[in-house]
């Protein structure tokens, strides 16, 4: 695979990232060549929404992914909306191993150790403070909402297991 390029702006929070636009463009050479594609959609079981990514051989053979998109208000379209686009890139980039540009010091945080960190465990103080700075300039309300959302007196009490989600809410990388 090629090192995906980071031409998507969030204006909110004054960072790039790299847009499915430039996942696509650093995957296609390479995927094509071994017969590969990706597809992605939408999928309900019951009131529960999925992104579903499929890594496919022109062999027929395929390997599935799965995600469920968690929202407080199923019916809210515009939340749904925005999930999807993060999971979407999230998921094209996990399936295909693709590597963003620029050294990732910022995204060091995300990654836990089996001996310090369990999927359910509260974030650490280093994954606290990243947080922090993503909601730097943010309105006060909106740390409030995301607690009330998450059901937890403050950010520091987040579940492991949010980190990723509050992370794409705020734009990070």
């Amino acid at each position: 695979m090629g090192v995906a390029g980071k031409t998507g702006y969030n204006s909110r929070f004054k960072t790039r990232f790299s847009s499915l636009n430039d996942l696509v463009k650093a995957s296609r050479e390479s995927l094509t060549r071994e017969g590969l594609s990706v597809t992605q959609f939408l999928d309900q079981t019951g009131d529960d929404l999925f992104i579903v990514t499929q890594l496919r051989h022109s062999s027929g053979e395929m390997v599935p992914g799965r995600v469920k998109i968690y929202l407080q208000n199923p019916e809210d379209f515009q939340k749904i909306g925005g999930a999807m686009t993060h999971l979407r890139r999230y998921c094209y980039e996990s399936i295909c191993g693709i590597v963003t540009a620029e050294s990732d010091d910022d995204a060091s945080y995300l990654y836990i150790t089996s001996d310090s960190t369990t999927r359910y465990s509260k974030i650490s103080e280093e994954q606290y403070i990243k947080i922090r700075g993503l909601l730097e300039g943010t309105p006060e309300e909106y740390e409030k909402e995301l607690c009330e959302y998450y059901k937890i007196p403050s950010m520091r009490e987040l579940p492991y297991k949010y980190l990723n989600e509050v992370i794409g809410v705020l734009g990070g990388e």
